[in-house]
Parts: C-alpha cells; sequence; structure tokens
C-alpha cells in the first residue's frame, strides 16, 4: 500500500527556501502536496480552513520572530506538529523548541533530504496527524 499523502503547510518568506525545501520534498517521497505561506498571519488562515498534517516553520518571518512563532501556531493548534527551520545558531534555539513542544529544528544551511525524509518518518511514526 503506497504511504499516505501528506499536506505540509510551509511557512517561510524567501521564495528561494521555499523552493528549495520544495526540491527536497519532491526527491525524497512523492505524495507530499506543499503549501506555501510567507507570513505566519497567511499561514494561521491556512491552518485554520484547510487540514494538514505537518507545518514546516521559519523562525524569522516577516510578522513573526524567534520562539514566539511556534508559541502562537501550538497555542492556537496543539495537536498539529510543527518543525522549526531557522538560519541561526542551533543550540538554545533547539532545546528552547523542544521544549516548547516542536517536533524538530532544522538548521537552513543543513538542510538536505536525509534530515527532511528522518522528519517525515518521525511524523508517520508518530501518528500525530491534525486537521483544521
Amino acid at each position: 500500500m503506497p504511504p499516505k499523502r501528506l499536506r505540509i503547510l510551509l511557512v517561510e518568506d524567501d521564495p528561494d527556501d521555499a523552493e528549495l525545501v520544495q526540491s527536497l520534498l519532491n526527491e525524497i517521497r512523492g505524495g507530499v502536496e506543499l503549501v506555501h505561506a510567507g507570513m505566519l498571519a497567511l499561514g494561521i488562515r491556512q491552518l485554520e480552513s484547510q487540514e494538514f498534517d505537518l507545518v514546516l516553520l521559519d523562525m524569522s518571518l516577516p510578522d513573526s520572530w524567534g520562539t514566539e512563532t511556534l508559541r502562537r501556531v501550538r497555542k492556537r493548534f496543539p495537536k498539529l506538529p510543527v518543525v522549526l527551520m531557522t538560519g541561526a545558531a542551533m543550540g538554545e534555539i533547539a532545546e528552547e523548541a523542544e521544549r516548547e513542544g516542536a517536533l524538530a529544528c532544522l538548521f537552513k544551511q543543513d538542510l538536505d533530504p536525509g534530515k527532511l525524509a528522518q522528519v517525515l518518518s518521525c511524523l508517520e511514526v508518530s501518528g500525530e496527524h491534525r486537521g483544521g
């Protein structure tokens, strides 16, 4: 049986990073639908109106910054798996993101098919899918 089609919301203001994520997802797994929002407010509207299995969330957006971005999403959608993406140094941010309930924290400069595949496999094993 083929894997379930995943719906992923990417909240990312950099079009080049969004294109990279789409390319990496296409490389590692078929059946992934990626919806892109360039600002957190637009992403939240998408989450309110559609069902998603995962959010890939940039930590530096025009309308939200840092782990506050994660807190805002987790407060409104507490069961939705969220993976943070950052261009900043990882250590302390990753620890705080984990405390705030992030599934994972990825360093943008190190994004590759293997890291994204690992995140998707964690999602499928946990069974943490949530609708809108």
